[in-house]
């Protein structure tokens, strides 16, 4: 797992970023494709880094996407 420095608060861990497997769990998928043609649709976040070409999440960004699926507060 990679990691995006919070510049916000430097006292504080940075937040984690979760790869493609992961988002996937999050979507609820068994397919990466079904990922790529979410994010073209517009109705999955697109990833908040790419570093050497994997695409990452963060995991507040996927959460974030989940509650607003099922109209969670945070």
């Amino acid at each position: 797992m990679s990691t995006i420095p919070n510049l916000s608060n430097a006292n504080t861990t940075p937040e984690p970023l979760l790869g493609l497997r992961d988002a996937m769990k999050f979507r609820g998928c068994k397919s990466p494709v079904t990922i790529w043609n979410n994010i073209r649709q517009g109705t999955f976040p697109t990833p908040d880094a790419v570093i050497n070409n994997v695409r990452l999440w963060r995991q507040s960004t996927l959460k974030n996407w989940q509650d607003e699926l099922t109209g969670s507060a945070t």
